[in-house]
């Protein structure tokens, strides 16, 4: 499909970080600090704490915090991870974090479900998304590892400590938050003398929804201080001289905060232009009374304003906005063109009202990403300004069946095409209907198609199905069997599949329960399936046609027409099949109506 081919092209980094890879943080020492490493190496363990899991039981194992080893038995380096990996699970046993290995030679579809690169691989898991670790094959690496990754919000006890944590990763976000020091008596004084941050054991029995929003966005730091902390109060809330701020807060109703630094003001070249109106040209945005207890809340917040208002669409984010759930919303507009500044301003407005719901993106059409994303989102002769959007899957929650049909868990994204663009796009609310019609769900999703044969082209044994005839020909179709052929004209193993899949269609010709069809793949897109590799066979029964059925065996006429005969709905005797002379009544049925696969 060509339409993942071309997002693929336009991420510029390794297919690992595709998945955010956590930053080593330094001095963080947090719950585990007290864990002892005296273990001898070369001790053998009396019982192993780590659990073998197949692909059913990985969902239920990573709903919460888990680590999994994805290995293979044959791999050297794999072998030499397991002991060490075993040995960190009883470090870890205390701590109740479970521990997990999965044979990918067992579970070859775990591969692409959970995008495993390499072996061996370990992830850590949070609610069911999982980030890679990347250091050595240690026990005591991985276990630092889990430690900085359960504990990745600093406790800011001074000023100069406050400074350190905001001098880190100058070009990412930073969260802090002012924690209410009533939400617990016994909490300490501040520490005076601390330059450095450290972890505070008190935060994960009293905020616990923090602690899970700062494992959640790896990219960003996290912070936090409490209100009796007069002196770092101060300087966030903007009584200070150091960091000034038009929203001041008096510090005797200071309650519980949110400040979040933004580099968007650094950065405008690439971000783009912002107005004072938007509360973030400062690189500071205060959210005032917030509930740090509501997971719900402190996620709505984060995802406000983890990326700018309107973001610039540059290889280096890329792989970031292609793995958000939210929906990207691309404006195509130069700076040359006379529009430009009209349509930007509208542009911005309507990204202030859907911020943190929709991604708004800003790119010209000048420079090879721009075009490549360009030719996605929109056909080569629509002027600028353009609006599309592109929405990937969810994949969080899908339910994956085993041995049926080899689909990517991400699914291919779908785009929405707006019908009007260039100067047309500025009329009568163009551009904010249908950023609104979106939004309610009144948009239909943009389907590549080649144009459908005409019938009486298309009656030939094997059935050509298009993008825009796959509902009618295969879905819909209800009481009949579909076997399908996805093909691209360009795969050399589909030109070799040909001549049988053209005989196969010949011999069950005259079998009106069960249809023999084909779709050109790379021309065709339909919704729902993204075909891995050239040629994929799929048999779609009758009554049955949301479970399709893939075919992985041998593609020989005599082995297609046996499995077939068993895996329908309408089931046939094979024998009067398998012999030519009694497949059909026109011997001399002509081949070449099936077409060219």
């Amino acid at each position: 499909m060509k339409l993942l081919a071309l997002l693929t092209h336009l991420i510029l980094v390794p297919f690992l970080s595709a998945t955010y890879i956590p930053n080593p943080i330094d001095n963080i020492n947090g719950n585990l600090s007290s864990i002892s490493f005296s273990m001898n190496t070369n001790e053998r363990l009396e019982a192993s704490n780590v659990k073998q899991l197949g692909l059913v039981d990985l969902k239920n194992f990573t709903s919460e915090i888990a680590v999994v080893l994805f290995y293979v038995p044959w791999c050297v380096f794999c072998r030499e991870i397991l002991p060490e990996f075993d040995k960190a699970a009883n470090i870890m046993k205390e701590y109740n974090i479970p521990f997990g290995r999965l044979d990918a030679n067992d579970n070859r579809q775990v591969v692409l479900l959970e995008q495993v690169p390499k072996f061996p691989t370990i992830k850590i898991y949070f609610e069911g998304v999982g980030h890679y670790y990347t250091g050595i094959s240690n026990s005591i690496a991985i276990v630092n590892f889990i430690n900085s990754e359960l504990n990745r919000d600093f406790h800011i006890s001074n000023k100069k400590a406050l400074e350190n944590f905001i001098d880190r990763n100058n070009s990412g976000v930073k969260i802090i938050a002012i924690i209410n020091s009533t939400l617990n008596s016994s909490l300490p004084k501040p520490n005076i003398t601390n330059e450095h941050e450290s972890n505070d054991n008190n935060l994960n029995s009293n905020i616990p929804a923090y602690l899970k929003i700062s494992r959640k966005y790896q990219h960003i730091l996290f912070g936090h201080t409490y209100t009796n902390n007069s002196e770092v109060v101060e300087v966030l809330l903007g009584n200070s001289s150091s960091y000034t701020d038009s929203s001041t807060v008096p510090l005797a109703s200071v309650s519980s905060n949110l400040i979040i630094y933004t580099p968007w003001n650094n950065h405008k070249d690439i971000f783009g232009n912002y107005t004072s109106e938007d509360n973030v040209d400062t690189g500071r945005v205060i959210v005032k009374s917030i509930d740090l207890n509501s997971l719900e809340e402190l996620d709505m917040q984060v995802r406000k304003y983890e990326y700018p208002l309107i973001i610039r669409f540059v290889p280096l984010v890329t792989q970031r906005l292609f793995s958000d759930d939210r929906p990207l919303v691309f404006l195509f507009s130069s700076e040359n063109d006379p529009t430009h500044n009209e349509v930007m301003k509208r542009f911005q407005k309507i990204a202030r009202k859907f911020r943190g719901k929709l991604l708004f993106i800003h790119s010209s059409t000048s420079l090879p990403h721009e075009r490549r994303i360009r030719q996605v989102l929109a056909s080569d002769d629509e002027q600028t300004p353009i609006i599309s959007i592109l929405k990937f899957s969810d994949v969080k929650n899908r339910d994956f069946k085993l041995n049926k049909i080899p689909m990517n868990p991400q699914q291919p994204p779908l785009v929405y095409r707006s019908s009007i663009s260039g100067k047309g796009l500025l009329a009568d609310s163009i551009l904010e209907n249908f950023i609104q019609d979106y939004t309610l769900g009144k948009l239909k999703p943009y389907f590549k198609s080649e144009e459908p044969p005409l019938d009486e082209e298309n009656n030939g044994p094997v059935r050509i199905v298009v993008s825009t005839t796959f509902q009618s020909e295969v879905l819909n179709n209800v009481n009949q069997d579909t076997f399908i052929v996805f093909y691209a004209p360009w795969c050399g193993h589909c030109r070799k599949l040909e001549p049988d899949f053209n005989v196969l269609g010949q011999r069950l010709h005259n079998l009106k329960t069960l249809k023999i069809a084909k779709i050109d793949g790379s021309q065709n897109e339909i919704e729902n399936i993204h075909i891995l590799g050239y040629p994929s066979l799929m048999l779609y029964p009758a009554n049955k046609k949301s479970d399709p059925i893939w075919y992985d065996g041998d593609r020989s006429v005599h082995n297609m027409i046996i499995w077939l005969a068993s895996h329908v709905t309408h089931q046939f005797d094979p024998e009067p099949f398998l012999n030519p002379d009694n497949a059909f009544e026109d011997d001399d049925l002509d081949m070449s109506r099936t077409g060219e696969l």
